[in-house]
């Protein structure tokens, strides 16, 4: 399994979507992401862009130029956000 392959499963299963859940919101066939996540067969770039906006992910975390994925926050309120910035502050300070 590939970088790519790992990660796009990952960010799938974190969503608690199936493959095929996710091959109808990009309109491929659930054997295309099946073999996207083995590594036999590479996303083009559209493809790719389409992932990582249903899976609410940067590209670049798929891809594994980033090391950490992102959070899209743009559903939450105001006091959502705060509320995570606190947290994450506050889960970076026990190291």
């Amino acid at each position: 399994m590939t970088i790519l392959g790992r990660r796009l499963e990952e960010a799938r299963k974190s969503k608690s979507l199936s493959q095929a859940d996710i091959a109808r919101k990009i309109g491929v066939t659930r054997e295309t992401v099946s073999k996207w996540e083995s590594g036999d067969k590479e996303p083009s770039p559209e493809h790719l862009r389409e992932l990582a906006l249903a899976l609410g992910v940067a590209a670049d975390y798929l891809l594994g130029i980033e090391k950490s994925s992102t959070v899209l926050v743009k559903d939450l309120t105001d006091e959502d956000v705060k509320l995570l910035h606190t947290t994450i502050r506050y889960m970076r300070g026990k190291k």
